[in-house]
């Protein structure tokens, strides 16, 4: 009689396939069976094709690598407090000081302008000057508000006449040439048409101004920046005592 030998016991591991087949439904990826030590390969029977797809490179680290680093810079910025307005007084107060007086620049620009005048009449002229606007001054604005300094513009010469068209440029290099010495550059936005001619220079220094032009008549004249003054009232003592009898 033939026997049949016993077929042995099925381990756990035959019925592993049929396990993970149903597994692979719910999950795309095989997943360990706490009931097996060390199950994490693939196993057969089940699509494992993920395991041969290149993976693709990780972008995600470097974006987060960059977005920390803007904030830190973000922080940085945010908690760099600005100048406080005392600060900033304190600030143009210093460069209000390092400058020349009211009185030291105006002495200045007095002398530039009769230098100017006087190499116009002679290389151009000569020409009949006069005031056009006296001297005048007013209290600073801006950065230099509350200093105790005071703005300047010396008399605005004049004479009655135009300088001719093919003049100018002689005459526009000559009020180039003397400012500079003084710390003026000319530019900005200027006039040259025919019988007709402006031009500018400033001292960004010091906050000056000058223009020159001519049309029906030629006008010369210069406004200073900030400067602190030995007076309250610059000129006020010379204009009332021209005023008593």
């Amino acid at each position: 009689m033939t026997t049949t030998p016993e077929r042995p016991p099925t381990a756990p591991a035959a019925r592993l396939p049929r396990l993970f087949r149903s597994a692979t439904a719910r999950w795309p990826r095989p997943v360990a069976s706490p009931d097996v030590d060390g199950l994490t390969a693939p196993v057969a029977g089940i699509d494992t094709a993920w395991h041969r797809q290149p993976r693709r490179p990780h972008r995600r680290g470097g974006a987060v690598v960059l977005l920390a680093v803007l904030t830190v810079f973000l922080c940085v910025a945010c908690s760099t407090p600005e100048p406080s307005p005392q600060e900033k007084t304190m600030d143009a107060g210093a460069e209000l000081a390092a400058r020349p007086t009211l009185e030291e620049i105006t002495a200045s620009y007095d002398q530039m302008l009769q230098r100017i005048r006087d190499r116009l009449d002679t290389e151009l002229g000569p020409f009949t000057w006069y005031e056009a606007d006296p001297r005048s001054w007013s209290n600073c604005g801006g950065e230099f508000t509350n200093l105790g300094g005071h703005t300047t513009s010396p008399p605005l010469w004049a004479f009655e006449d135009n300088i001719p068209d093919d003049k100018w440029p002689h005459a526009q290099r000559i009020v180039a040439d003397i400012t500079a010495e003084y710390g003026f550059a000319t530019g900005g936005l200027g006039i040259n048409t025919s019988g007709r001619h402006l031009t500018h220079g400033f001292d960004t220094t010091l906050g000056a101004h000058y223009r020159f032009g001519t049309h029906v008549a030629t006008t010369l004249g210069v406004s200073s920046g900030c400067h602190r003054s030995t007076s309250p009232t610059p000129w006020a003592t010379t204009t009332q005592a021209s005023e008593s009898p």
